[in-house]
């Protein structure tokens, strides 16, 4: 997720130096981006730094619901938030910025939450082990 969301940032910059992207319009897409990213990463390297000399793998394993969607979630959240941005940058299907805004607001919201479970339930505060390993 963090390097997904990072990517989906530079994707912006990029096509606002591609001129797909007006300097407001790329501005606002990283205000509405980057807090998410903001979020996920501190969570996560806060619990790296908690547990910088106590990781360690129990053995457990997850089922194979929670494998799966913890995978199909996050992808499908990053391929519409990316695609998204790109139809903006090459104007199909928005005949305006505020449709993309909006669009990418609403998205960021509704898959936050769940992703956001996600990221709680494999990066616990206070948790004595590794991370939930998901092969």
């Amino acid at each position: 997720m963090i390097i997904s969301h990072f990517l989906i940032l530079i994707e912006v910059i990029v096509f606002w130096m591609l001129h797909g992207f007006l300097f407001e319009e790329m501005t606002t897409s990283l205000g509405l981006i980057g807090p998410l990213f903001a979020g996920y990463t501190t969570v996560i390297i806060a619990y790296i730094i908690d547990h910088a000399s106590v990781l360690k793998d129990d053995g457990s394993e997850v089922s194979l619901a929670f494998r799966m969607v913890s995978f199909m979630v996050p992808a499908m959240f990053v391929l519409v938030v990316a695609i998204s941005v790109a139809l903006w940058a090459f104007k199909v299907g928005f005949t305006e910025f505020n449709q993309f805004k909006v669009l990418v607001g609403l998205l960021e919201g509704a898959f936050g939450v769940y992703v956001g479970q996600f990221i709680y339930a494999m990066f616990k505060k206070g948790a004595s082990t590794a991370p939930v390993v998901v092969n």
